[in-house]
């Protein structure tokens, strides 16, 4: 009874269904096998049975003869199932109670996939059956489908794997073998295959203690072994020789050592006499050179004070007749100049009279007083003022005891004098500029009068570039002096002058509240650090349960015209810094009403500067308990990238470069962890404030070389980081061979560390 009979079982069902898709796949086909077609209907009506068991192995195999069209071309496929047939009567002698059916079947199947074993004609069921793990079969053929010569390999090598299976117990090393000698095979000619399986085979045999020794070898060896003997033989009679030679020539070296020290020490006798004869010869004609030369001198000293006297006589000479021809010249120029006076008296007396003309020059010099005003702020900051100013202001002035008095809670105030140059032939009184000392100080003078006069460096009203062409001479100066600036400080600085609110951005360490102290300086304006703001009152102060009013920091710097430092400002409450957007806005004769009830106006001279370690937008891997900047207080701010600077660090340890370039070459290596970690940047990075104290170490010979690197380098980083920055800096040590030695060090303390399991 065929598949399709009147009683199936549910599996007979299954697979009917298989043989009928099949049958239509093929039927649909462009390239249709109608004798296959025929062949599988033959199968469905029950007229022929298939050899292949179960039938859902047979329909695996046709699925597969089918789904390889280049493998199994049309007309050919009806010859390939019944190869198949063949392949399994070899594979499974019990049918399906041969021995590990499942695996059969399973390799079975892959053995018709596309560009298998059949494909490529490559089966061979002595060498199938010579594995216990039959899939090593088709991971072999896999191997060595590429080669060339493949047929001719494949059989050589079939026939080397059944004689030497018996010396293999585990079927990987028989595959490694069988895929190694695949490999010599396919390099060689077809001629020498035999030579070589031969060869493999012995050594197969070898290796598990097994040799082909005939007499002949036994002879051989027997031979080998006199001649071995007697070789040996003779090398015991030359080694004797050699012994008694070597005795003799030491011998030989004691007497000719002896000989020699004797006639070194007569020579050495000799030359010491020769010596001490030289010597005094010596001496004798050095004291006849000295006094031949203390002759010479005295001779050229007296010509020369006689041609100094004579040369002097000449000199005086011309200066005398010059003297006369100036006396002469001075005469008749002074009379010119009394004439050309008179002259001017008489236009000037003319002017006098002449009312319409004086009133239009005073209304010109009116027009032009503001102008000339300008020119002299500008002039009082040349190079010889600013130095001045930096040398007067550290000092601290006196004050009248009535000033004193007066100022009894306040600090003192020091006084710039800047002279004012010189307008026509009048004298002008200094300019007094009050500088606060102590900025944190109540700093309001006895009447609370407050000095607008603008800052020459801030004023809009001067042409900027004449500006920052001053402030750049006074920074190229103290840059001659040794001091250094960070890149970007240009940037921060014409932000400042233009009062355009720089937010420094920056890791911690960078040198951010450094530059504001540089900058404050360059501009000669006071600045105080007024730290994170928490609250409102940090910024507008509060009145006092007694009726006072507590005066902020934040108060002074907008009255008095200092600037306002906001260190850390992504640190802060962000409530409370929204209130800094009534101080952004930079509007000219702005005023505030602040608690105590006093309306503040702007002082020109006020400015802000902010400083972050993010860019306002909340916290990150590195600095977790910032807070998100308020969007309206951001748009006010100009921000401003500042990171570490290898020059200005390079500047610092400018007398050591090996530890410059260690430091260089460390920051990579946490840049590095931090990009593959995926945390931004890497924490524990060394800063440019470590650089400074890394110098002061050395500078003291205070901290040694490991201990500056236990405390700046390896304190608080776990082990696996440590592992990671060694690795890096490793590989790329070459490429500063200056560090090398510091490196060293380094990577010694991080191996005792992992030898201690991560313990310091």
């Amino acid at each position: 009874m065929g598949l399709f009979g009147k009683k199936r079982s549910n599996a007979d069902s299954n697979q009917s269904r298989r043989l009928k898709n099949l049958i239509e796949e093929e039927t649909n086909r462009e390239d249709e096998d109608l004798q296959f077609l025929t062949y599988l209907y033959k199968i469905k009506d029950g007229e022929l049975e298939p050899n292949i068991r179960p039938m859902s192995l047979f329909l695996d195999v046709v699925e597969m003869v089918m789904s390889n069209p280049l493998d199994f071309k049309s007309g050919e496929r009806v010859a390939y199932i019944y190869r198949a047939e063949r392949i399994y009567k070899e594979l499974f002698i019990y049918d399906e109670e041969t021995p590990n059916a499942e695996e059969l079947q399973r390799v079975f199947v892959e053995l018709f996939d596309e560009g298998g074993a059949i494909a490529l004609n490559l089966f061979h069921a002595g060498l199938l059956h010579s594995f216990y793990d039959k899939s090593n079969y088709i991971f072999l053929v896999n191997a060595i489908d590429q080669y060339p010569n493949l047929r001719e390999v494949f059989t050589a090598l079939c026939d080397y794997g059944i004689s030497v299976r018996e010396y293999y117990i585990d079927d990987s090393e028989y595959l490694s073998n069988l895929i190694r000698v695949a490999k010599e095979l396919s390099d060689a000619a077809p001629m020498q295959y035999d030579s070589i399986t031969s060869a493999e085979i012995t050594k197969v045999q070898r290796m598990n203690g097994i040799y082909n020794i005939d007499a002949v070898d036994i002879a051989r060896a027997e031979k080998q072994l006199q001649e071995t003997r007697h070789i040996m033989e003779h090398s015991l009679d030359v080694i004797t020789q050699m012994d008694q030679r070597s005795k003799q020539l030491q011998e030989i070296m004691e007497e000719v050592t002896t000989s020699i020290q004797d006639i070194g020490r007569r020579e050495k006798d000799i030359m010491q006499k020769n010596a001490e004869t030289y010597q005094k010869d010596l001496l004798t004609e050095y004291k006849n050179e000295i006094k031949n030369q203390k002759k010479q001198i005295a001779f050229e000293k007296s010509e020369f004070v006689k041609q100094m006297f004579e040369d002097a006589e000449i000199e005086l000479e011309q200066l005398r007749t010059t003297a006369k021809t100036i006396s002469s010249s001075t005469t008749l120029e002074i009379t010119k100049m009394n004439q050309e006076a008179e002259k001017v008296l008489r236009r000037v007396q003319r002017m006098v009279n002449d009312d319409e003309e004086v009133r239009r020059i005073l209304k010109q010099a009116d027009d032009n007083q503001e102008f000339m005003r300008k020119v002299s702020q500008i002039e009082m900051f040349n190079e010889r003022n600013l130095a001045a100013i930096e040398q007067v202001v550290t000092n601290q002035a006196r004050v009248t005891a009535a000033e004193a008095e007066a100022q009894a809670v306040a600090a003192a105030q020091p006084t710039v004098i800047v002279s004012q140059p010189s307008m026509g032939a009048a004298t002008q009184e200094p300019t007094v500029i009050t500088v606060p000392q102590d900025a944190s100080a109540n700093i309001r003078t006895a009447d609370d009068q407050v000095d607008y006069t603008v800052n020459p460096l801030l004023d809009p009203e001067i042409p900027f570039k004449d500006r920052f062409e001053l402030v750049m001479r006074e920074k190229k100066r103290r840059m001659q002096k040794g001091e250094h600036f960070h890149e970007m400080f240009d940037d921060v600085l014409i932000a400042l002058m233009e009062d355009a609110n720089p937010y420094l951005i920056g890791p911690s360490g960078c040198g951010k509240t450094y530059m504001v102290r540089q900058l404050t300086e360059l501009l000669n304006l006071d600045f105080i650090d007024i730290g994170y703001i928490n609250e409102e009152y940090d910024i507008l102060g509060f009145q006092t349960a007694t009726g006072g009013y507590s005066t902020p920091n934040f108060y002074l710097c907008y009255k008095y015209g200092m600037v306002a430092f906001c260190d850390e400002l992504d640190n802060g409450n962000s409530r409370a810094t929204v209130k800094l957007n009534s101080f952004l806005s930079n509007v000219k004769n702005a005023s505030y009403n602040f608690p105590n009830g006093e309306n503040v106006r702007r002082h020109s001279n006020f400015r802000i500067i902010a400083a972050g370690n993010t860019s306002g937008n909340g916290a990150d891997a590195n600095y977790n308990t910032r807070e998100k900047i308020e969007e309206s207080v951001q748009q006010r701010f100009l921000p401003i990238y500042v990171n570490y600077d290898n020059e200005v660090e390079k500047a610092i340890l400018i007398d050591y470069p090996d530890w410059f370039k260690f430091i260089v070459l460390f920051r990579a290596a946490t840049t590095a962890w931090g990009e593959s970690s995926g945390m931004g940047e890497a924490s524990g990075i060394l800063t440019t404030r470590d650089a400074a104290h890394i110098k002061q170490y050395l500078d003291n010979d205070s901290f040694d070389t490991l201990k500056i690197i236990k405390y700046e380098f390896i304190q608080t980083k776990d082990l696996d980081y440590l592992l990671f920055l060694e690795n890096y800096m490793k590989d790329r040590i070459a490429s500063f061979p200056e560090a090398m030695e510091i490196f060293l060090n380094f990577a010694d303390q991080v191996e005792r560390i992992r030898e201690k399991g991560g313990r310091r």
